[in-house]
């Protein structure tokens, strides 16, 4: 399957993981996400837009938890 994405819009799991690490609510969870990958030549492989949204659902749904009911 060949994906047309910009390289600008791709990162390696090191960026991911720097990215993830960065974010002190997101640190935990950083151990147990999934999120779509491919393969690049030889590197793994994941798009911005991915990890963006998964980092907006993921804060969404701790801030849904944290409010006082």
């Amino acid at each position: 399957m060949e994906h047309q994405d910009s390289r600008s819009e791709l990162l390696t799991s090191d960026q991911v993981v720097e990215r993830l690490l960065a974010h002190p609510v997101l640190r935990p969870l950083a151990l147990r996400w999934v999120l779509p990958q491919f393969q690049l030549g030889n590197e793994i492989v994941y798009r911005l837009s991915d990890l963006e949204a998964w980092m907006k659902r993921e804060i969404q749904a701790l801030e849904r938890h944290a409010r006082p009911k």
